[in-house]
């Protein structure tokens, strides 16, 4: 008895140098060795004292509420007549667990086993015994609980209540994942004062900083207000209808590059010295953009009919391919085509329009 109890201290103190850092609940996977220590209330037809008993119990558990444990005790006692008997009974016991996240963890438990005696200069006996009970665990670190709890073993007719306690060490598993403590609310801001930002033409600046306050309903604008011109030819984006002139180039209010006050006799493509001048401003921006090609354009009023009004735009652009290569722009640089009255620029309904449709222009090509 002396020697069992010397065993039983060792382990006591073995499990509570090797307890670990983990988390101080019921952890599901984990293993658990249980050194325990109590007392045996045997009934009646027993005809036994009430002694101490030691044991050791070894439990898995299948998930953070449900275990499954081996169970071993052995007792000293005597039974009235004085007699020394050795007892020993050993079961296992399904053990479920409430509230497995605290650190204080009730349990019950349930299970089957083998309840042995033998009384001294007698044969021993064994039998069938089931046991249920009680008890909980306290975590006093994060792997090393308290383990206190009460059971009552049934071996038909008699029964014995034991009262036990001791030290549980925890190995592995894994930890539930706990639920996150909301932070407490902070208090919203007070909001800042509105200022009402007034932008009369809606392009994005305030009329405070708009260089440019009457800008046209969908215009791009720069950081000023101002609508994006980005060719410079003098016509907004949101009205260029040919985009990418050249600096330099002269355009109608389209956007487009137009050769100015060029005149042709009726029916006649040859272009007469007097208007070669107006061609000066071509040839300068050409100069200066020696990488550029361009499409020399044709265009005609819609007076004639389709097929006159094309062969004399073409005839007509033809002409100022040739000046120009006269004057000593690459012809390998320059293309002609001629549209006839199927591109106006203006209306044909009125002598001001017709003569705006009466045109050459130049489209680049880059």
């Amino acid at each position: 008895m002396k020697r069992s109890c010397c065993l039983f201290t060792m382990v006591l103190i073995l499990m509570l140098v090797s307890a670990g850092a983990a988390v101080a609940e019921n952890r599901a996977g984990a293993y658990t060795l249980t050194p325990t220590i109590g007392v045996d209330l045997f009934g009646s037809d027993l005809d036994l004292k009430n002694d101490l008993f030691y044991g050791l119990d070894l439990m898995y558990n299948l998930n953070d509420r449900l275990g499954i444990e081996l169970v071993y005790r052995h007792i000293d006692t005597e039974n009235d007549n004085d007699v020394d008997v050795e007892g020993n009974y050993s079961h296992i016991d399904a053990i479920y667990h409430f509230l497995p996240e605290n650190s204080v963890v009730p349990y019950v438990a349930l299970g089957l086993g083998a309840f042995n005696l033998d009384p001294e200069g007698s044969g021993s006996e064994t039998e069938l015994s089931g046991n249920y009970g009680l008890g909980v665990k306290y975590f006093l670190t994060d792997n090393m609980a308290l383990r206190t709890d009460i059971r009552q073993t049934l071996t038909f007719p008699e029964t014995v209540f034991s009262f036990g306690t001791g030290l549980t060490y925890y190995y592995g598993g894994v930890v539930a994942k706990k639920k996150e403590t909301p932070p407490e609310p902070v208090p919203a801001p007070e909001p800042a004062p509105v200022y009402e930002v007034k932008d009369s033409d809606g392009d994005g600046v305030p009329d405070e900083s708009d260089k440019c306050p009457e800008t046209p309903a969908g215009a791009k604008v720069d950081a000023q207000g101002c609508p994006l011109d980005s060719d410079k030819d003098g016509v907004i984006d949101l009205d260029d209808k040919c985009p990418g002139t050249p600096v330099g180039a002269v355009v109608d209010e389209r956007g487009c590059w137009v050769v100015k006050d060029l005149r042709f006799d009726f029916n006649k493509s040859e272009i007469k010295p007097e208007y070669y001048k107006t061609l000066d401003d071509v040839i300068i921006v050409l100069k200066n953009n020696p990488a550029m090609r361009v499409e020399i354009q044709g265009h005609t009023d819609s007076k004639g009919t389709d097929d006159y009004n094309q062969k004399l735009s073409e005839r007509r652009a033809k002409a100022v391919v040739d000046l120009l290569s006269r004057s000593g722009i690459e012809k390998s640089r320059l293309s002609y085509k001629g549209y006839g009255e199927a591109k106006p620029a203006a209306t044909n309904d009125t002598e001001e329009g017709r003569a705006k449709n009466r045109r050459v222009e130049i489209d680049p090509i880059y």
